[in-house]
């Protein structure tokens, strides 16, 4: 990719027309499934990952009622990750590699970042304000130094409502 070296410095990218032409050009790339219902509530479950959300059980009860669905993205093929995002009208993860498919979502579309205060990463906001997606973060109520962390809830379902209701 053309000026590939540009995008490793994300902190730096607000603005960028290389990055955000990079970033079009790459979904343009992609064979989506057409036959797939679009406007999908996601939640991306990290229960394989050595990293967790220790109360993803309970965000995914709270949130089950407005049709929210769990996906373990360590089960599912690249291409329907990529599916499953561009389907997606508002994706809640935990931040990690599995949210960089938020690339794939389409314009008008949600991500909710939860973030761990032990990891400083800024590429979502940078990558979703490029994209037309509208971008939340979300910080965890408790950050463990393994990463493990423990979401509010309460916050999570409340900008939920805000954006789907």
């Amino acid at each position: 990719i053309k000026n590939l070296k540009f995008m490793t410095f994300f902190n730096y990218q607000k603005k960028n027309r290389i990055l955000k032409n990079t970033l079009l050009n790459l979904r343009k790339k992609i064979n989506y499934n057409k036959s797939s219902k679009k406007n999908k509530l996601v939640i991306i479950s990290r229960s394989k990952s050595r990293r967790k959300l220790i109360n993803e059980h309970e965000l995914y009860k709270s949130l089950k009622k407005y049709g929210f669905k769990s996906y373990c993205f360590e089960d599912l093929s690249i291409s329907e990750q990529i599916n499953l995002c561009n389907d997606s009208k508002l994706l809640i993860g935990y931040q990690g590699s599995g949210l960089i498919n938020s690339i794939y979502m389409q314009k008008g579309s949600v991500l909710i970042d939860i973030t761990n205060k032990y990891i400083d990463n800024y590429i979502y906001p940078i990558l979703t304000s490029q994209l037309g997606i509208k971008y939340y973060n979300s910080k965890c109520s408790k950050s463990y130094k393994n990463l493990d962390g423990i979401c509010n809830v309460v916050e999570i379902e409340k900008i939920v409502k805000k954006i789907i209701c």
